[in-house]
């Protein structure tokens, strides 16, 4: 993922929302405190792609 810019806007139009950066890096850390919060920080996986899925999954949940 790359760096957003809080309070510049962004349009994700794949899945019809417009946010500020500040709420996407809400969504991001959310993201980031869950997956830790599973596996005690001892991650196996891909955490790119665990991150995109989570972030995504709050923002089209309103979690953010």
């Amino acid at each position: 993922m790359k760096k957003v810019k809080p309070n510049q806007t962004y349009n994700m139009h794949e899945i019809g929302v417009v946010l500020k950066g500040y709420q996407i890096n809400n969504a991001m850390e959310n993201a980031w405190a869950t997956i830790h919060s599973y596996n005690d920080g001892n991650f196996k996986g891909d955490l790119q792609k665990a991150m995109e899925v989570l972030t995504l999954q709050y923002i089209k949940e309103g979690n953010y």
